[in-house]
């Protein structure tokens, strides 16, 4: 139940006191401390804390009594089931929103933050981090929610609330209830992100994505922050590794998002800039460090896929979002590269089980 730093997480803690996020980006932040951001970790015991304490004149905690249906609802008709479970659902997220926090735990998240910097002067991303994530045949990518840059602890405390909710969502409940055995055992942790309020984003994969060759990186940008991830019309260029350039196409988005200066909040949504090319040659050279940093530190292992990597640029310097191999395409519909490894992908076959440990 301890509040920790990024820094402080181990591999070994994804599925056990955090979700898979806190772990890798705790690995990330232990090999590239200059350029991942902090953050701070809040592991699934204190939400079992909080969603686990009897109610009134001896009635079940919150967490009891959604188990408890969740488990008579397996021997109902399916759609009886459902609106039995919707509604307990409601109720089960009330009870999250309304219960007070266990003693002391508005203190840690203080404490916690105060280690990432001065009070008032940065925002954290409040993140949700299941044990359901990020699985071989299930990722969960998206079903839960991350509230973007919270900067006063009043509001940080809120935007906890709402992520400890949102794994039990109708929508959430509806993807488990068809990939695991036992939803009942799924359990939210929640990363406190220190923000970084880049002025570009992209991704980047370790290789050429029309050619399939291993010695260039291909690098899709746009202005702001999560520009490429959540979709748009970014530039595209190849970078070879003895610095040839190839362009692909453009940016040619309307808008961008803007993470507003403290005590600002949120994510504003601006004009474009326009700036054509969106990446100039420091920008290329600085991101062709970052992903020869990343492939020296995390060299790919036989027949593994290229590495996915999320950047930031602020001020010139790349800021390591995440990495992953290379699953799937954001842009299959038009490369055929990318539309190969897709050919492989196929549907859960299998429910997956709580009880024991997961692939």
């Amino acid at each position: 139940r301890a509040l920790r730093v990024l820094g402080e997480a181990q591999v070994g803690d994804s599925g056990r006191s955090c979700g898979p996020k806190a772990a890798e980006r705790g690995r990330l932040q232990k090999s590239s401390p200059s350029r991942v951001s902090d953050g701070v970790v809040i592991p699934f015991g204190v939400f079992v804390q909080h969603v686990d304490r009897p109610g009134d004149n001896g009635a079940p905690s919150p967490l009891r009594r959604l188990q408890y249906f969740l488990e008579l609802t397996k021997r109902m008709p399916a759609s009886r089931a459902e609106r039995v479970m919707l509604k307990e659902l409601e109720r089960f997220r009330e009870a999250v929103s309304k219960l007070p926090f266990s003693d002391g735990f508005v203190e840690e998240v203080k404490s916690g933050l105060a280690r990432l910097g001065q009070a008032g002067s940065f925002g954290v991303f409040v993140r949700s981090d299941t044990n359901v994530e990020d699985l071989r045949e299930f990722t969960g990518a998206g079903l839960n929610k991350t509230v973007p840059h919270r900067v006063g602890l009043n509001s940080v405390l809120a935007a906890i609330r709402k992520v400890w909710a949102s794994p039990y969502t109708e929508r959430s409940y509806r993807w488990r209830q068809r990939v695991l055995v036992n939803p009942e055992y799924v359990f939210p942790s929640v990363i406190l992100h220190r923000t970084v309020p880049a002025e570009k984003s992209g991704v980047l994969v370790t290789a050429d994505l029309e050619t399939g060759e291993q010695n260039a990186i291909t690098i899709s940008a746009g202005e702001g922050v999560a520009a490429v991830v959540a979709g748009g019309a970014p530039q595209t260029v190849v970078l070879g590794d003895s610095g040839w350039q190839r362009l692909l196409s453009s940016c040619r988005a309307m808008t961008r998002k803007e993470i507003p200066r403290p005590p600002g909040e949120g994510v504003n949504v601006k004009p474009s800039l326009g700036r054509d090319p969106l990446l100039d040659d420091k920008d290329l050279n600085e991101l062709g460090g970052l992903a020869r940093e990343v492939m020296q530190k995390f060299p790919k292992r036989g027949s593994q896929a290229p590495w996915d990597i999320e950047w930031g640029l602020l001020e010139g310097k790349a800021w390591l979002m995440q990495i992953r191999p290379l699953k799937v395409s954001r842009a299959a519909a038009t490369n055929p590269y990318l539309r190969s490894l897709d050919e492989g992908a196929r549907m859960v076959e299998t429910q997956l089980d709580l009880n024991v440990r997961l692939p």
